[in-house]
C-alpha cells in the first residue's frame, strides 16, 4: 500500500473529536472529556449535543458554575430540553441558588418525562427536599408519570372491577367474569367464561387522545369487537362497536354497563337489525363472587 493510501485510510479511521469526548466519558475520564468538549463548543458553538456533553463532564467534576452555564446553552439550542433544564437546576441547587434551581426543575418536570423518584433521590437536590415547592414538584412529577392513578376520570369504570357471577333476568347463571385493573390502573382486563364453556377477553381503557372509553374484545368464536363510548351522567358506560364474526359478517353492537346501588353491575348488549331496531342479545346482572356462589 502506498504511503498516500495508508495515510488516507488512517484519516478515515481516526475518531472524531466528539467520538473521543464520548469515549472518555464512557471510560469515566470526565477531565479529558471536558477538555475535548471545550474544544468542540469553541469550534461549533451552535452544537447543542456538544454543550450537553460539556455540561455532563463539568457536572461529573462538580464544576457547578461551568456545568449550569453549559446546561443553559444546551437548553437554548433545544437539545434534550427537559433534562437540560432539570440538570441546570441541579447545578444551581449545588450552588445554593434555590429559587433559580426550583424554577428550572419545575420547567424540566413540565415536560412529563421525569420520574418522581429521580427528584426525591437525586443528591444534587438534597438541599431542596424540605422546601414545600419541591414537595409539590415531586407530587406533580408523580401525577404526570402515573396519570391513571391520579386522575379521577380513569376511575369512572372501576365499578366493574372484581370477580363476578353473571345471571340472566330470570336468575339463570350465564357465566363468570373477572375484571382486573392493570398497568397502574390505565387498563381493565376482562376474562369471561360462559356456562357453555365459551371464553372471551377484553381490554378497556380511557384514551388520552379522544378522552373516550375504548374496548377491544375477542372471543373463542373468533369474534372481534372494537367498542368506543362514554360514561353518561348516571354513571353508565355506553359503548358501540362495529363487530365482525369469524365468517366476515359485520355487526353493529351497543353495550351498556350500569352500576347498581347494591354492588351489582347490569350489562346489556343489543344488535342493530336491518330495519334499524335493536335486539337484546345479552342481558346479565353481575353479582360479586362470595363463598356461597364460588362453587356454583
Amino acid at each position: 500500500m502506498s504511503m498516500f493510501l495508508m495515510l488516507a485510510t488512517q484519516a478515515l479511521a481516526a475518531p472524531t473529536l466528539a467520538e473521543e469526548a464520548e469515549a472518555a466519558m464512557v471510560e469515566g475520564d470526565a477531565a479529558t472529556a471536558l477538555k475535548l468538549y471545550r474544544k468542540l463548543v469553541r469550534a461549533e458553538p451552535g452544537d447543542g449535543k456538544a454543550w450537553y456533553g460539556l455540561a455532563g463532564a463539568a457536572h461529573a467534576l462538580e464544576r457547578w458554575d461551568e456545568s449550569q452555564e453549559a446546561w443553559g446553552h444546551a437548553a437554548q439550542l433545544d437539545f434534550r430540553p427537559a433534562f437540560s433544564a432539570y440538570n441546570r437546576g441541579c447545578a444551581l441547587a449545588r450552588l445554593g441558588r434555590a429559587d433559580e434551581a426550583l424554577t428550572l426543575v419545575e420547567k424540566g418536570v413540565g415536560y412529563g418525562v421525569l420520574a418522581p423518584e429521580q427528584l426525591r433521590d437525586d443528591p444534587d437536590l438534597a438541599s431542596l427536599q424540605s422546601d414545600p415547592r419541591m414537595v409539590a414538584l415531586v407530587d406533580r412529577a408523580d401525577a404526570l408519570a402515573h396519570p391513571c392513578s391520579h386522575d379521577d376520570a380513569y376511575r369512572a369504570v372501576d365499578f366493574w372491577i372484581g370477580s363476578w357471577v353473571v345471571a340472566g333476568p330470570e336468575g339463570k347463571r350465564l357465566g363468570r367474569n373477572t375484571i382486573t385493573a392493570e398497568a397502574d390502573g390505565c387498563v381493565l382486563r376482562e376474562q369471561w367464561s360462559d356456562a357453555m364453556g365459551g371464553t372471551g377477553t377484553s381490554l378497556t381503557w380511557l384514551s388520552p387522545e379522544d378522552h373516550r372509553w375504548h374496548q377491544q374484545w375477542i372471543d373463542d368464536h373468533g369474534r372481534v369487537s372494537a367498542y368506543v363510548g362514554d360514561v353518561d351522567a348516571d354513571g353508565t358506560l355506553v359503548m358501540e362497536a362495529r363487530s365482525t364474526r369469524a365468517d366476515g359478517t359485520a355487526l353493529h353492537l351497543r353495550g351498556t354497563w350500569t352500576p347498581g346501588d347494591d354492588g351489582t353491575v347490569h350489562q346489556v348488549f343489543a344488535s342493530e337489525q336491518p330495519d334499524g331496531t335493536w335486539w337484546t342479545v345479552f342481558d346479565g346482572t353481575y353479582s360479586p363472587v362470595s363463598d356461597s356462589t364460588a362453587s356454583r
